[in-house]
Formats: C-alpha cells, structure tokens, sequence
C-alpha cells in the first residue's frame, strides 16, 4: 500500500506556549492526486495548516508526513531542502 501524500496525525500548533491550540487536528489524510479545497473565515487557520505541510512551521505536538517523510523529525536545514525539492504553493491573491 502506498503511503498518503499528506497524513496528519494528532497535531496541535500554537503560536506561543501560552495560548490554546490555534490548531487541532486528529488525523487528516490525503491520498495522492487527490485535491482539496480549503476554505474558512480570517483566522481559521489555513495558512497555519499549509504552513505545517510545508515544513515552515512545525506543531507543537503531533506529525506532519509527506510522501512517506516526517516534516517535523527533520531539523530546519532539511525542512528546507525537503520543501525545495516536494512542495510548491500557488497563492491567491
């Protein structure tokens, strides 16, 4: 069986340790080809959660896999190669 492309798992994230959760996610899993759309009001947390996918934040608990790899076991220098090599964002303007 072939792993999701994003499996997000159990992750909490918050901006400053003491503030509730901005985000909980229990378990989000996208296989791949598959598309989502994301949508909510301001403050909802979507730049936060495409943040996560992309390794430019890392949760506070929790994992964030893509393609297979643990973004938050990987230290800032591998994030960042990760990110350059397996993720590329279209933003809305």
């Amino acid at each position: 069986m072939q792993s999701a492309a994003i499996d997000i798992r159990e992750v909490s994230f918050v901006w400053r340790k003491d503030q509730a959760p901005i985000l909980a996610i229990e378990r989000l899993q996208i296989a791949r080809g598959e598309r989502i759309f994301i949508v909510g009001p301001s403050g909802s947390g979507k730049s936060t959660l495409l943040s996560l996918i992309a390794g430019v934040s890392i949760p506070r608990k929790g994992a964030v896999w893509i393609s297979g790899v643990q973004l938050n076991a990987l230290n800032s220098a591998g994030r960042d190669r990760f990110r350059a090599d397996h993720i590329g964002f279209i933003y809305q303007m």
